[in-house]
């Protein structure tokens, strides 16, 4: 009977396949109602998270090079969206997203603070660029931290929106901010030119077929760093993404293995 249910409401486009009801206007509200209520300060520290991209040395100790600091998608599902599909092919999802980008660019000054000046990496969606929010962003950061901030868009959006990737990325550059485009997957690497989008830095996705497609792009990303864009595999959770990331001559790096790594480096400094 509850399969019945279930199937019905799928049909009637009520809940998505997996069960889960859609996201709607007032899942957004509460988000955007609780950020206002509590303030900047509480809703990070309870909803964002950071991590660190870090220069990795065959000896020597590691150099954090910046932080990418980001809104937890996982942490707001248990307050908001509990028995919420959160899927990202929806519409619904691609405007929860820009609410994350404003609720982040209102409070960059509490996050410069909370990082104590250290390079800061932020993921925006293109659309995020010509809101108000950002224009107030702009407005209120000092040049002297927006040389250190890194805007971050994913390889698709960059793709999919190209015009609009390419306005977004020449008004961050006149601002002093650096661009980087993430998301990429390896397997992708000689079918989407990525010097062609002219960011500052390529940010590579490890994944478990991930050496073979590096290897096959080798020379594509020499001529990348020769041409000055700084590659950084991501997703580094295991010994073996680091061991072909410094065969390829990778020097930076970002996830769990790499948390731990700075981690035992500060115990044992």
């Amino acid at each position: 009977m509850v399969y019945i249910k279930t199937a019905k409401s799928i049909a009637l486009g009520q809940v998505s396949s997996t069960g889960e009801r859609f996201l709607n206007e007032k899942d957004l509200k509460a988000v955007i109602d609780a950020f206002r209520k509590v303030g900047a300060e509480k809703f990070l520290k309870t909803f964002a998270r950071s991590q660190q991209i870090c220069v990795v040395p065959e000896r020597g100790p590691i150099k954090t090079k910046m932080t990418e600091y980001f809104i937890n998608i996982d942490l707001l599902r248990k307050p908001f969206f509990e028995g919420v599909d959160l899927s990202e092919d929806g519409d619904r999802f691609g405007e929860l997203t820009k609410i994350l980008d404003s609720i982040v660019l209102s409070s960059f000054e509490t996050i410069v603070k909370s990082l104590k000046g250290q390079p800061i990496s932020i993921n925006l969606n293109i659309p995020s660029i010509f809101s108000k929010a950002f224009e107030n962003f702009v407005a209120k950061t000092p040049e002297d931290v927006m040389r250190n901030v890194v805007v971050e868009f994913r390889q698709d959006d960059a793709v999919l929106n190209y015009d609009g990737y390419v306005i977004a990325r020449d008004h961050l550059r006149a601002k002093g901010a650096q661009v980087a485009i993430g998301q990429i997957s390896p397997s992708s690497i000689g079918l989407v030119n990525i010097g062609f989008l002219e960011a500052q830095i390529a940010k590579l996705q490890w994944n478990a077929d991930a050496g073979d497609d590096l290897y096959a792009g080798r020379s594509i990303l020499e001529k990348l760093k020769m041409s000055g864009v700084q590659p950084i595999l991501t997703r580094v959770d295991d010994e073996t993404a680091r061991k072909v990331g410094a065969d390829l001559g990778i020097e930076m790096y970002q996830g769990f293995l790499i948390d731990n790594m700075v981690k035992e480096d500060v115990v044992a400094a």
